[in-house]
């Protein structure tokens, strides 16, 4: 319980610092959010700037008869750029899951990372990341997080279809923790930029 506490302590920390700097980034500086526990683009922060990107989740599981639910009450990446082509990033989430016998709440990810750029597009060559996360594990009586430490690592790719429409997918492989076989990820997603100032995902 102690180790769950200083985690929310360096996050309640995080919280009163981060946002303010990362409104004056997001105004000066052209870049594309993560869109955290969804999506993760190849673009990277401008250095020195720091991001906060934030969000929530619902997961309903009825698989072989079990009837559970998890929120993710709040994912949030932060992300700063330490070079032209490079950033480091903290991701933090915090979940609250229900079973028939049982209610339990706690950190569900606690992972730091790098995102480095490859290469931009050019013609036909799509943008190019590399993105390296270590996961952070917890205690023996931590509900969510991996008893050993995991690695995933994805090339994220981003390709230009029109002036509107871009198209990103992600290659990676994921170690949890808990398993010596790696899970292999596969990942797309369609971008819409409507304006300078607004894009759906």
């Amino acid at each position: 319980m102690k180790r769950i506490t200083n985690y929310k302590m360096f996050f309640f920390f995080l919280l009163l610092i981060f946002p303010t700097i990362g409104i004056n980034a997001q105004d000066d500086n052209n870049f594309s959010p993560d869109c955290p526990g969804a999506t993760t683009g190849p673009n990277i922060m401008p250095q020195w700037s720091i991001d906060w990107e934030t969000g929530f989740s619902h997961e309903w599981n009825r698989k072989n008869g079990a009837h559970e639910r998890t929120w993710v009450i709040n994912t949030s990446t932060f992300r700063m750029g330490v070079s032209p082509n490079a950033e480091i990033r903290l991701q933090i989430d915090e979940s609250a899951t229900r079973t028939s016998t049982n209610n339990y709440i706690g950190i569900s990810t606690l992972a730091i990372g790098t995102k480095i750029k490859i290469t931009d597009s050019k013609g036909s060559i799509p943008k190019i990341s590399f993105l390296g996360t270590l996961l952070i594990p917890g205690s023996s009586h931590s509900n969510y997080l991996p008893q050993h430490i995991g690695i995933q690592t994805h090339l994220l790719f981003e390709s230009e279809l029109n002036e509107y429409f871009s198209l990103g997918y992600d290659i990676g492989t994921e170690w949890d923790g808990e398993t010596n076989n790696p899970n292999i990820f596969f990942g797309a997603c369609l971008n819409y930029q409507a304006t300078n100032n607004l894009a759906s995902l």
